[in-house]
């Protein structure tokens, strides 16, 4: 049985998901980084390790986002038929607001509609495009890794959940038409 992440899963990707950070002083090679970081540079990390970094003032995410830019996105989604490009943090930051939202006795209940109504408008046309390339994967083999590269690492896992099962679902019902035919 296939389960998709949950919480807990979700967290996982997220710490795994990179994160593009800007160093705020010369980083050196460790275990954990093995390559030098001048002042200045930029380069992705995974989630958890800019986590780190971020607490001990090595490093500063480059795109600090906000609600605006949720709205771009639903605007890119709505314009292009394949997925728009997004950052890989995108599904983590956009958790972190709209627990924001739901925890911030001073914000305004109109904004923290907007926020929810916003996020939940973006998760359903990103899942539609989804959706739509998992059943197009059935019809004429894998729909490559350009596609895929669009797709944040959540969404792959999603993407490799719901062709494996609508994969299962179509030989089920070819077995069954083979069987009554035989």
């Amino acid at each position: 049985m296939i389960v998709l992440p949950g919480r807990r899963g979700f967290e996982l990707l997220s710490k795994a998901s990179p994160v593009r950070v800007c160093a705020l002083g010369d980083l050196d090679t460790t275990p954990l980084l093995p390559w030098r970081i001048s002042r200045g540079g930029e380069v992705e990390l995974p989630g958890w390790l800019v986590e780190v970094l971020e607490r001990e003032g090595l490093v500063a995410r480059v795109e600090e986002r906000t609600v605006s830019d949720l709205e771009r996105a639903i605007h890119k989604e709505g314009s292009l038929t394949r997925p728009a490009r997004i950052g890989g943090d995108f599904y983590s930051w956009l958790s972190r607001e709209v627990r924001r939202a739901l925890e911030d006795p001073a914000m305004h209940p109109t904004d923290k509609r907007r926020v929810l109504d916003r996020a939940r408008e973006f998760a359903i046309r990103r899942l539609g495009k989804i959706v739509r390339y998992a059943l197009l994967s059935q019809e004429s083999g894998d729909v490559g890794q350009r596609v895929l590269s669009r797709l944040t690492l959540h969404e792959r896992v999603i993407y490799h959940h719901l062709r494996a099962i609508i994969s299962r679902w179509i030989s089920e019902i070819l077995a069954e038409e083979g069987g009554s035919n035989g």
